[in-house]
């Protein structure tokens, strides 16, 4: 005996929706650019610039309750973790670890 299951449009997009999000290359990043900005607005920081991508993380500056801040934000779980002090020298390694990778 064979069962045939009725599927919906809504449900088979939801079915397609699911199924793309195993489908994504493991090494891709989870996050865009813009999704960080907006995650950083949304988490109540202001006037966010510089965001770009350093290797698995996202640096970031922004203002956070009348203070400026330096953020690394996970690419892939966009996780926002302020760093209080990032020398030159830490950030000039971070371009060059993405410039070797690219």
């Amino acid at each position: 005996m064979q069962f045939r299951f009725p599927i919906t449009a809504g449900a088979a997009g939801v079915l397609l929706c699911l199924s793309g999000i195993g489908l994504a290359h493991p090494g891709s990043r989870a996050l865009t650019e813009a999704q960080v900005t907006a995650k950083l607005t949304a988490a109540g920081y202001t006037n966010v610039h510089a965001v770009e991508l350093e290797g698995r993380h996202f640096d970031a500056d922004a203002i956070k309750d009348g203070q400026p801040v330096h953020l690394h934000v996970d690419a892939k779980t966009g996780a926002i973790r302020p760093v209080a002090h990032e020398t030159e020298e830490e950030e000039k390694a971070e371009r060059h670890d993405r410039r070797d990778k690219s």
